[in-house]
């Protein structure tokens, strides 16, 4: 399962002041130390926050992530694949190819 194409980088840079405020409220830390300290609860307020840009109610976003595998946790948000020329996924790019050559 994903969400809708966003990876977890794009989510969490996307977080607002109020998804901080939510976030601190339902995990009782703020996002920095989950982030450092508990990287599966941080996971989980990114699943967590989500669910709440979805439509979800603030106890019922919590009980979904907090009821997830972290598997799930895990492949709710898509990979993000970051293009790096000096290690190209695909023969475009190789030796500075232009594309369609």
């Amino acid at each position: 399962m994903s969400a809708n194409g966003i990876s977890g980088e794009e989510m969490f840079e996307s977080l607002t002041g109020y998804d901080e405020i939510a976030i601190s409220k339902a995990f009782g830390a703020e996002i920095g130390i989950l982030a450092n300290d508990k990287p599966t609860m941080f996971l989980r307020a990114m699943v967590f926050s989500h669910l709440l840009r979805t439509g979800l109610k603030h106890d019922e976003a919590k009980d979904r992530s907090m009821t997830m595998t972290l598997k799930e946790c895990n492949s709710y948000f898509v990979e993000d694949n970051e293009v790096d020329p000096e290690e190209p996924v695909t023969v475009v790019g190789e030796d500075g190819l232009p594309l369609g050559n």
